[in-house]
């Protein structure tokens, strides 16, 4: 037979897989008048038989010759499959179609090739009628505002790979992943708006082809949210050091200033709480070697502790008298945590900053042991960048390697705000920005210290003139952040986003944002993902690319915060139609995606307050709101749980009263800091609403 050199030599039906195919084709010869043959075979389909009849899986082919022949066709029953890939000569892919006439059976699948050659395997995929097969679902009993994990298990549940509909009867639907071999379904469950019905909820696998429901119902709990004074926590200040910060599920750190109510004496405390679903404990933390002290000589505004792991944070220590200022190391938080304290001369009142998991970075005075300006230019341009590594597998106590980022004539830095605090995207590269020769921030000779870890090259510094803000690192050699443009002047007529790229030496490029930076918005930029949104008068500028300049402009009232989220998205939150913060159409205007290329809108949200930006994880938003009176520290007000979850699926706002105690006063200029699951801590002043003395509080909200 004219065109083919091989036949079948045998087959398995019904399997997945076909034990021993060989086919050949031979494609005749092109222009030119030569004769050319192209062969290639195929030996396995896998798998060969569907999920159901909608088509939509993803199927591997074997065999050879698939480059040299062009293998360019496959049809399914005479429709073509989709997303052919041409792996290898040896290998394939391709989508199968919806099964022809949606009938379920066998189909002959036919390849063609570019040169010529086409090849028919009768009978050589089946599509299956059966539907989804569901046995158990665990848990079975889920929180009405946790939203909890999921998982099916059963038989062809779905396209292999691909993803179904989960309906939960009256609470909601979610979108959910199919397993490779389609024994299993995993999920988030949808949150209840509200009181979730009482008793079982079936639960429905949705295929687009077959609906079954899950042989076990399922239950939602619902307990009113509750708000308990957690004493052990006195002399705090207003947010600062002693705002509580998560430190792994169920734990959080803070510190106070002590019995005497004075920061930087020797009584200040670190401390650390212990919630649910354990009892709730406060514990100190105590210097090693001398168990049952203080840490002592901290400060209000800079030791903010900052998280290197899940057992161990660093604190900034303004140090005690004749002993120079450092910081605090503390490892075996959660078990049986200690203070290991380490000075360092001339190191900046600012936090430090974790860079890594056993490695945070700080500025310091550098040679003349004078921080900052010290005097007229060009006086003070010897201030350093420190790292420093801990070598945590040799404790106790920590072995502390520094490494001096220095000799730069013009790095001079000024003041404790985030000019002075080192930034990194990776733990590697290490960056921090310099006010230039004049000692002045934010003009025209400001720099950047780019300093790489893991190799011994020397440090970087260009010039970064006009910026608005810290810039924001997405890589270790891809900075962005807004500029004020050469007129120097943010909210200016030619304001920019700024990218600094390196490849060899760092590169600037400018994109003209052409419209004015909002200069009131609470921070100049956020990141989405690997981007950058930029708030604007009268709208948001989202760069999914910021170095190719790629960015779209969506509308958007009042100034802007951000809050992002832990799945990679940004949470927008403004003022309403009125543009007046703390009033009735206050909302969370929009949700944009980890790629930064789908936006969508919140409810609203009355008497937002808009002066801190609200704290968020992986799901849910959080911020204090005043109520209907509008007035903070009163009995209406409330804590508003954002669900956010992923674009597509359900999400609700829910208000948690906070008046369940009277001594759960709020300060609307702190924020709600979630901590474990269904929980979280928010400061109070106590009764007398004045921080500082020994009433205050930590109100734990449970919900």
């Amino acid at each position: 037979m004219e065109g083919v050199d091989m036949f079948l030599i045998s087959w398995r039906r019904a399997g997945a897989l076909l034990p021993f195919l060989v086919l050949a084709a031979c494609g005749g010869g092109g222009g030119g008048g030569g004769g050319g043959t192209a062969t290639f075979t195929v030996t396995a389909l896998n798998p060969a038989v569907s999920v159901d009849l909608a088509g939509g899986d993803l199927i591997t082919i074997t065999g050879t010759n698939f480059l040299t022949a062009a293998v360019d066709v496959i049809t399914f029953g005479g429709i073509p499959g989709t997303n052919r890939i041409l792996v290898s000569e040896t290998e394939l892919t391709v989508v199968t179609p919806p099964a022809p006439g949606g009938a379920a059976g066998a189909v002959d699948v036919v390849f063609t090739s570019l040169s010529g050659g086409t090849l028919q395997v009768s009978d050589g995929y089946t599509y299956a009628s059966s539907a989804p097969n569901p046995q158990t679902i665990a848990p079975t009993s889920f929180t009405a505002t946790g939203a909890e994990s999921f998982t099916i298990t059963g038989t062809t549940l779905g396209p292999l790979g691909g993803q179904v509909t989960v309906v939960f009867q009256g609470i909601g639907s979610v979108t959910a992943s199919v397993s490779a071999n389609g024994t299993s379904v995993t999920g988030r469950a949808p949150l209840a708006g509200g009181v979730p019905p009482i008793g079982g909820i079936t639960v429905t696998i949705d295929t687009g082809s077959a609906t079954v429901d899950v042989p076990t119902p399922v239950s939602y709990t619902y307990a009113p949210p509750v708000a308990v004074g957690v004493a052990g926590v006195p002399y705090q200040t207003s947010g600062n050091a002693s705002q509580p910060v998560r430190l792994a599920d169920g734990y959080a750190v803070l510190c106070t200033a002590g019995v005497d109510a004075g920061w930087g004496t020797g009584d200040d405390e670190i401390k650390i709480v212990t919630g649910p679903p354990a009892a709730t404990t406060v514990a100190s933390v105590a210097p090693r070697g001398f168990p049952g002290t203080q840490v002592g000589y901290l400060s209000a505004t800079s030791s903010v502790p900052v998280i290197l792991g899940p057992d161990t944070f660093a604190v900034y220590s303004a140090g005690a008298t004749g002993v120079g200022p450092g910081f605090v190391l503390v490892t075996a938080a959660r078990t049986a945590p200690v203070a290991d304290i380490f000075t360092y001369p001339g190191i900046n009142a600012a936090p430090v900053a974790a860079i890594g998991p056993a490695r945070i970075a700080f500025a310091a005075a550098g040679p003349d042991g004078i921080f900052g300006p010290g005097g007229p230019p060009p006086a003070n341009q010897s201030d350093d960048l420190v790292v420093a590594d801990f070598n945590l597998a040799l404790a106790p106590p920590p072995i502390l390697v520094t490494r001096v980022v220095g000799g730069i004539a013009d790095t001079s830095i000024t003041g404790p705000g985030n000019f002075s605090i080192p930034f990194s995207a990776d733990g590697d590269t290490v960056f921090m920005m310099g006010a230039g020769p004049d000692a002045v921030r934010w003009n025209g000779d400001d720099t950047i210290i780019a300093h790489v870890m893991s190799t011994a090259t020397t440090s970087t510094l260009f010039s970064a003139p006009f910026l608005f803000g810290r810039p924001i690192a997405l890589t270790s050699s891809l900075l962005a952040v807004p500029g004020a443009g050469p007129d120097g002047l943010a909210g200016g007529g030619n304001d920019t986003l700024e990218v600094f790229t390196y490849s060899g030496p760092w590169s600037r490029t400018p994109h003209l944002l052409g419209q004015t930076f909002d200069v009131a918005a609470l921070v100049p930029c956020g990141r989405v993902g690997n981007g950058i949104v930029v708030p604007l008068l009268g709208g948001i500028r989202v760069y999914t690319n910021p170095l190719a300049g790629t960015a779209s402009t969506l509308p958007f009232l009042g100034t802007a915060l951000f809050a992002p989220l832990g799945n990679g998205g940004l949470a927008v939150f403004g003022p309403g139609a009125n543009l007046v913060p703390r009033t009735g159409n206050d909302d969370v205007a929009m949700h944009i995606d980890s790629a930064g290329t789908t936006v969508e809108s919140f409810s609203l949200i009355p008497n937002l307050f808009q002066n801190v930006a609200p704290l968020s994880d992986a799901d849910r938003v959080f911020a204090v709101s005043p109520g209907p009176d509008g007035a903070f520290q009163t009995p209406d007000d409330t804590l508003e749980v954002y669900q956010t979850r992923s674009l597509g699926q359900a999400r609700s706002v829910t208000p948690l009263p906070l008046n369940a105690l009277p001594v759960a006063r709020v300060m609307g200029t702190l924020p709600f800091v979630p901590v474990g699951p269904g929980w979280g801590l928010l400061q109070s002043p106590g009764t007398d609403t004045i921080f500082g003395n020994t009433d205050d509080q930590l109100i734990l909200v449970t919900y």
